[in-house]
């Protein structure tokens, strides 16, 4: 399950807010999880902020095609805003970072300073149990890159899924989701 720790910082850092982007929306709260697929099964991170196909489903869609880049993305741990670019370091100010840092993506570890040992990137061998840790995390997105693509489903916790039920992000757009 998802650390409490980690819990208690979300909501008394976010407080419910939403916040501006550069695209001239607002970053929304929806959680989602975003993994790629390896030889031996899936590593994947949370992702607090917008977790919605229209923000993070074209983000990693427009911008994050490179495998290696990919990896680089998950090896920082878990994310609170998915920006454009991987970026430096930089502060943790909530709306701030987007704006002042060019698209940045911002990490719990890497520019908060959170313990690793709750935000590490983590591996699940089958797609039933990183849909599981999905839920466990309150995500309602998964996302998943493989073989060149990314696809995404809805998480529900109370439902099993299966790798059939990813869709590429474009199927969901047109869905209004």
């Amino acid at each position: 399950p998802f650390p409490q720790k980690c819990a208690r910082a979300h909501i008394g850092r976010a407080g419910g807010t939403a916040v501006n982007n550069t695209k001239g929306g607002l970053i929304v709260s929806t959680r989602s999880f975003i993994a790629m697929k390896t030889e031996t099964g899936f590593t994947a991170v949370y992702c607090h902020w917008d977790g919605n196909p229209k923000w993070n489903g074209v983000t990693l869609r427009d911008h994050y095609q490179d495998p290696a880049k990919i990896s680089q993305l998950l090896a920082l741990g878990y994310i609170s805003i998915l920006g454009e670019q991987i970026g430096e370091k930089h502060t943790f100010e909530l709306g701030a970072e987007v704006e002042a840092n060019q698209g940045w993506s911002t990490f719990y570890n890497r520019d908060r300073g959170d313990d690793w040992a709750y935000i590490m990137p983590q591996e699940y061998a089958t797609f039933e149990q990183l849909h599981q840790a999905a839920a466990d995390h309150w995500a309602v997105w998964l996302y998943v890159f493989n073989r060149g693509l990314w696809q995404c489903c809805k998480v529900n916790a109370n439902l099993g899924a299966g790798p059939g039920d990813l869709m590429p992000i474009d199927y969901w757009l047109e869905k209004g989701a």
